[in-house]
């Protein structure tokens, strides 16, 4: 089958480039997704101030309003006598991405996208290792674009054993919410340099994760953590509250900058670029800023006659000036994160600074 634009995943990075792929004027945009549709994803569903505006240029602002929880501050705890509030001065919500997902599912379905959920994709390689198309359930997609967002798979990735690797876990928790209005990031040592979360969903249940990068640990490992950590920081959150489903799991590919290392003649998008911050683990905003930026860059190249690589060179520059100072600051606080819980003159100096701290926790 011939398409205008072949997307992989139905993720916020492959929705939000078919999206904008039609707004381009694409007319025949095809999506595969391996999940059957609607689908949920291991996620605490923050959107950033930066989220919201993006969600809202793809057309998804009632979204928020129908769907979504107000977030009216960020409490960050590292221990009692470290700890702030920080209040954002633009709209900051709460969504299970079960929801954000299906919503923009729907509004490319209503722009025309041809969305096959239920099918694996794989890569259909030339003689010299370039992609010329995508198969799934049997068929055959070729495209002149091929964008790929299949987060962790990475099946389009060319150094797919490179990886930063965050493994999560996540709950959810059914009762009176303390403080529906606030999410908070709790810094513990038994996580450290990364975070316990709290993130209100509604004014009855929230989800509680976790973030660590210690890939040797396994999932058994971490659910012995999570237990640690559940009964001891994060005790106070879950009391008179009940245990929704099971602890989920799932890696977050992360990146300290912007690579682009992808098969030729494919864009990578979301967390398949790993654009995933090291240490918020947000990525959503990523997601949806690379996928968009992912479909405008490649109509511009193919309307202009270039090549994949002085497309793929333009895409780069876009997503380097887009989202290298966030994930590289990221960076940073990661490495010193650790470093700054275990001083205590640190920690004043870091309590001084909060303000900046602020700004860049609200602007993600």
């Amino acid at each position: 089958m011939d398409a205008d634009c072949v997307i992989v995943g139905a993720g916020p990075a492959g929705l939000a480039a078919a999206v904008t792929a039609r707004h381009l004027g694409l007319d025949n945009v095809v999506v595969l997704e391996r999940c059957r549709l609607p689908r949920d994803k291991i996620c605490a569903g923050g959107l950033t101030p930066k989220t919201v505006k993006v969600l809202t240029g793809l057309g998804l602002a009632t979204l928020l309003q129908r769907e979504a929880h107000m977030i009216t501050g960020l409490r960050v705890t590292a221990s009692s006598d470290f700890q702030f509030v920080i209040t954002p001065t633009e709209p900051s919500f709460v969504l299970p991405r079960f929801y954000l997902d299906r919503e923009l599912a729907d509004r490319a379905s209503a722009l025309g996208v041809r969305l096959i959920d239920g099918s694996s994709a794989q890569p259909v390689m030339d003689d010299m290792g370039g992609v010329t198309g995508v198969t799934a359930a049997g068929e055959l997609y070729r495209a002149p674009i091929i964008i790929a967002a299949d987060g962790t798979h990475r099946l389009f990735s060319s150094r797919k054993a490179e990886r930063s690797l965050l493994h999560g876990c996540m709950a959810r928790f059914k009762g009176p919410v303390a403080n529906p209005g606030f999410v908070e990031m709790i810094f513990t040592p038994a996580v450290k340099p990364h975070y316990c979360w709290v993130f209100p969903e509604s004014e009855n249940m929230i989800n509680i994760g976790l973030c660590v990068a210690r890939a040797d640990q396994g999932e058994t490992g971490i659910r012995q953590l999570w237990a640690e950590v559940l009964s001891t920081s994060l005790a106070g959150r879950v009391e008179g509250m009940e245990q929704c489903g099971p602890l989920l799991f799932h890696p977050l590919i992360t990146s300290p900058r912007v690579r682009h290392d992808a098969l030729p003649g494919v864009f990578l998008a979301g967390e398949a670029c790993g654009l995933v911050n090291q240490f918020t683990g947000e990525g959503i905003s990523s997601a949806l800023i690379s996928g968009g930026l992912a479909a405008e860059t490649s109509v511009q190249g193919l309307r202009d006659g270039l090549t994949y690589k002085e497309t793929e060179r333009l895409y780069l520059a876009a997503l380097k000036h887009a989202l290298n100072p966030g994930l590289i600051l990221g960076s940073i606080l990661t490495r010193t994160a650790a470093v700054i819980m275990n001083s205590r003159f640190l920690r004043s100096c870091f309590r001084r600074a909060k303000l900046s701290v602020a700004q860049y926790l609200t602007r993600l």
